[in-house]
């Protein structure tokens, strides 16, 4: 009997003991399992660091590819030393699909890791062996932005209503305003606006673009003298247009304008050159002339003092400019008769084509610009040869910023050719 008692004893006790080493190897296989996912975590991780340093060095910050790498390399080095695996070494791969020999993807392989364990050596198991992991990013895969600042009005006598439209193109090459994202009014009173104001709270689309309708705040009975505010607000005002991108017609918008009163004002571009509508695009414009160019944001006074527009630049800024003048175009200032061939614009284009004037091209201007406006910029005389209208394009200005962002994707086929000739420094 006692004997019995004992035998179930011993029983219980192996038993218990089968249960706590079978539960203490479940810890084991969790810790394994645990490596593994945080290898897959690394490698992509990285991979995805890589990538967005990448295309934010060579779109944002104009580095060369090589610059790009390395600098993405270094700081990617840095986050995995924070990994649970700091020791463990990954390779990474630039590969190119074409000629250029700009990299087009990047993969990170991590190296085979020994994942050890500690209830496994009582079954003489020390470790399991991990393979590798590797994920490859497209660095063709990115997302373009933009953002909007109003900037000033330097010679804008007029009230304008401003906005952004998403701009697209019809399988015949012909430009046109896209429905979606819908077109919105970002501007109704140039007086309640102060430099840096952000235009439509936020970022668009790198096909966004800028449109205006010149006089436009006099929709809603606003009148100069006396002075009587419109009944419009970014708030309530709403515009919509017609002939759009997804209409099968060549015809240009015609835009309707709804008050916060839910008035509405239909008009067709062109009708009404004090209710114009002039877009980007120039193409859309009535008259198939550029009313908007681009001026690099660190030129932007210079151009003004050229154009003699200087009376929203403070002092110290008119006489940098000034200094400028003086010591790059030798004090030469634009041709602003009111019969020329030229525009103002057209003016600093040629100054621009002599290298040892300091000038950005319009083509130059990178991610961080200036866009400067004039309302009927392209007026010409009945022989097309001469402006007969000012022509100054100083009639609003908005500062443009660009941005890219890599944008993850799931599958991607990799690329062939290896980019293994430079080394990056320590």
């Amino acid at each position: 009997m006692k004997r019995a008692f004992v035998d179930r004893i011993l029983l219980g006790f192996v038993l218990f003991m089968i249960s706590v080493f079978f539960l203490a190897t479940l810890f084991d296989e969790q810790k394994v399992k645990n490596d593994i996912t945080n290898l897959k975590t690394l490698a992509l991780d990285t991979t995805n660091t890589l990538a967005s340093l990448y295309i934010k060095g060579v779109k944002n910050e104009n580095k060369t590819f090589k610059e790009a790498i390395c600098s993405a390399q270094k700081l990617a080095k840095k986050l995995a030393q924070k990994s649970p695996f700091p020791n463990n070494a990954y390779a990474v791969e630039w590969r190119s699909s074409d000629s250029s020999s700009l990299p087009t993807t990047v993969t990170v392989k991590t190296a085979p890791y020994k994942s050890d364990v500690f209830w496994y050596r009582f079954l003489n198991k020390k470790s399991f062996d991990l393979k590798s992991v590797s994920y490859t990013a497209d660095l063709t895969s990115f997302k373009k932005e933009k953002k909007f600042t109003f900037d000033s009005t330097p010679d804008a006598v007029q009230y304008n209503l401003v906005g952004i439209y998403e701009s697209g193109e019809r399988s015949d090459g012909t430009k046109c305003v896209e429905d979606n994202p819908k077109p919105q009014i970002v501007m109704v009173n140039k007086d309640n606006m102060n430099k840096g104001d952000i235009l439509g709270g936020g970022s668009f689309s790198g096909n966004a673009k800028i449109f205006f309708i010149t006089n436009g705040y006099q929709f809603g009975n606003f009148q100069y003298n006396p002075a009587r505010n419109s009944s419009m607000s970014i708030e309530d005002t709403k515009v919509e247009f017609t002939n759009l991108c997804s209409a099968n017609t060549s015809n240009r918008p015609i835009y309707t304008i709804t008050d916060d009163d839910n008035n509405k004002y239909i008009r067709e571009s062109g009708n009404n050159k004090r209710q114009n509508v002039i877009f980007e695009d120039k193409d859309l414009n009535i008259d198939g002339e550029n009313h908007t160019h681009k001026i690099k944001k660190e030129e932007h006074n210079n151009y003004l003092y050229f154009v003699e527009d200087t009376k929203e630049m403070s002092t110290d800024e008119e006489e940098i400019a000034k200094q400028w003048r003086e010591d790059n175009i030798n004090g030469r200032k634009c041709d602003t008769t009111i019969v020329r061939d030229k525009s103002c614009f057209d003016q600093w284009e040629e100054l621009a084509s002599d290298s040892s004037n300091n000038i950005s091209k319009e083509e130059d201007v990178g991610n961080e610009y200036i866009t400067i406006t004039e309302n009927i910029s392209s007026q010409k005389n009945l022989n097309a040869s001469q402006y007969s209208y000012d022509a100054d394009f100083s009639d609003m200005s908005f500062g443009v910023s660009i941005s890219y962002t890599y944008i993850q994707k799931k599958e991607i086929t990799q690329a062939d050719t290896i980019i293994n000739s430079f080394t990056c420094p320590p």
